[in-house]
């Protein structure tokens, strides 16, 4: 043992004076460039051609890095659209239309009907006032982490430049989700009022409330460009929008529940429905190029040697500091390596030949602190907090979590937007890139990443649901991009010995159909441990899955990723009664 510790301190020097000699490579390959770039531009330098010099220089992840301090998932520097994003995750990301135009932050989404949209609109809380002026909407409004209006200007460059398509996702305040799909979208320019110019044929859930505006130019309120004689719109509704004399659709009105006509919402009138508030609304356009100014990015030089000097000593001084901050962790680690050392030969004098091993582990545990752990156990600058936490209540995105203080803690992804948050995500599909066709100890360890699809593990259930009462919500679309949901006010599973049983489950409520009762009370079944109901049949290997099988399923969403009627399929029964295969599965789990 005290040579493995001797031996991890010597690697950890070495790495780090690694990391030091390239970091410093870096900077002195920087400033000799810089050097060169000044003596070959004299007094004439342009400055649009130092900066693409300097941007070649630096690599696109050395940029990344400089990135990480605004949270940008900063992959790369900049994509040309979200459909040419490399990635199949949702998320932030730099959007550049062409090499001569600044880049900006926009949001990609990837799982919504085939992925690469672009986010132009979003509201779910009513936190943004969209009640604004004309400047306000031409240039856009707002932050990618929460509601946001891209700008009028920027749609119209986007799409009169190519053909574009539109996608409205809605929910209610009950969480029914609806949607509208056009398959031709066009602004006009400022010229033109920026006029919806084109929308094209409409299909969908929600029913056509964006055809009857169409030609129309935008109003706000002190921009009056509808047809509405002696009123004008958008101060009576308090939006803004392509206004005709009234107003079957009014996104950007006002965040309210009840039925007002100034309130945001969509006014079925082609089908008889009553006008309905929408607490959540998603408003996507497919844009292959766009251009945004919330964020800038590169490096902007000026055009005299002394700017240029300064710049150079700023690097200089960045340089010195993190190499001190190398070697101030670098003594941290050492100190820590000693004390550790110490420590566990007081432990290991203590044991003689009969020493408990689990005694020893929880000594060393707790000798290192949680902080330390959790920075040495995953170097990635995308998880939110580095010190566990007990649950996911008033947190989004990634964390670790450590039930109590006897667990580990573990990486689990937290949701905050979906019925009030707080939800820790257990299990989330909506590809089919990941197996889920595995042995009991896959699915007692877990295994996917948070990153993609992923199991989060039985043992972990077992003691998140043991240790406090909880509650589960299931959360299903089928391949036609319809969203039902499921949800049960306890829920707990029980431990190895008791193969993992679903002992606890709550009453329903819901829109998919309660398909979950009928496995209450039964042990975990997989291809290689079969604990079901069904005789001699292995219900795991009949229907290729692992779940609570009784006789055998009403759900199996383990199952096959397929688009058919299978009941080898991800299947939830009671929502077509059917062994309808459905695209999108995520299970979550709340502290009650």
């Amino acid at each position: 043992m005290d040579f493995a510790i001797k031996e991890d301190r010597r690697t950890t020097d070495q790495k780090l004076s690694q990391l030091g000699q390239v970091m410093g490579y870096n900077f002195t390959t920087l400033q000799n460039q810089l050097n060169n770039i000044l003596n070959e531009q004299a007094a004439k330098a342009n400055q649009e051609r130092m900066r693409k010099e300097i941007q070649t220089l630096v690599t696109k992840k050395d940029v990344a890095r400089f990135l990480i301090s605004s949270a940008l998932y900063a992959r790369t520097i900049s994509f040309p659209s979200c459909k040419e994003k490399p990635s199949e995750l949702s998320g932030k990301y730099l959007i550049q239309l062409a090499e001569n135009e600044e880049p900006f932050l926009g949001y990609c989404e990837q799982t919504a009907f085939g992925g690469g949209w672009l986010v132009v609109q979003h509201r779910y809380d009513g936190s943004v006032d969209f009640y604004r002026n004309w400047t306000e909407y031409r240039n856009g409004f707002g932050s990618v982490d929460g509601e946001s209006w891209l700008g009028l200007e920027k749609l119209h460059q986007i799409t009169s430049a190519r053909k574009h398509e539109l996608l409205v996702e809605l929910k209610d305040f009950e969480g029914n989700y609806k949607y509208t799909r056009y398959d031709e979208f066009e602004i006009g320019s400022e010229a033109e009022q920026y006029s919806l110019k084109k929308l094209g044929s409409y299909t969908g859930t929600a029913g056509d409330s964006l055809t009857h505006h169409k030609g129309m130019k935008f109003t706000t309120k002190d921009r009056d460009n509808d047809e509405s004689r002696g009123m004008n719109c958008a101060e009576n509704y308090e939006g803004a929008w392509w206004y005709m004399e009234i107003h079957l659709s009014n996104l950007n009105g006002r965040y309210t529940k009840s039925l007002d006509l100034k309130m945001r919402g969509v006014e079925q009138n082609g089908t008889n429905s009553s006008l309905t508030g929408y607490g959540y609304e998603f408003l996507t356009a497919k844009l292959e190029y766009l251009q945004y100014k919330l964020m800038e990015i590169g490096f902007t030089m000026k055009e005299d040697r002394e700017t240029i000097e300064q710049k150079l000593s700023e690097q200089k001084i960045l340089s010195e500091g993190l190499l001190w901050a190398i070697n101030q962790l670098s003594q941290t680690i050492g100190h820590n390596l000693t004390v550790l050392q110490t420590q566990s030969n007081t432990v290991l004098s203590q044991q003689t030949a009969c020493a408990n091993h689990e005694l020893m582990r929880k000594h060393i545990q707790m000798l290192v602190a949680k902080e330390d752990r959790a920075l040495l156990s995953d170097y990635s600058d995308t998880i939110e907090t580095k010190s566990p936490i007990s649950s996911c209540k008033g947190v989004t995105g990634k964390h670790f979590i450590q039930p109590t203080a006897n667990d580990e803690p573990f990486l689990a992804l937290c949701e905050e937007t979906s019925f009030g948050g707080g939800w820790l995500v257990i299990q989330y599909r909506f590809n089919g890139s990941l197996d889920f066709y595995r042995n009991g100890e896959a699915y007692q360890n877990g295994f996917g990443s948070v990153d993609g699809e992923f199991w989060l593990g039985l043992e972990h259930l077992h003691q998140i649901t043991s240790a406090r009462k909880h509650e589960l919500l299931v959360e299903l679309k089928d391949f036609n991009g319809n969203y039902v949901y499921a949800r049960y006010d306890e829920f707990e599973i029980g431990g190895e010995e008791e193969k993992y049983e679903l002992k606890k489950l709550g009453s329903y409520t819901g829109t998919a159909g309660d398909s979950l009762t009928y496995h209450k009370g039964m042990k975990f079944t997989t291809k290689d441990r079969d604990n079901d109901e069904s005789g001699s049949m292995n219900c795991a290997v009949n229907y290729e899955g692992a779940w609570w099988y009784k006789e055998c399923h009403h759900v199996n969403l383990n199952g096959r990723y397929k688009n058919t009627e299978d009941a080898k399929a991800m299947v939830w029964y009671h929502y077509k009664s059917a062994h309808t295969g459905m695209a999108y599965s995520r299970m979550l789990i709340r502290e009650v």
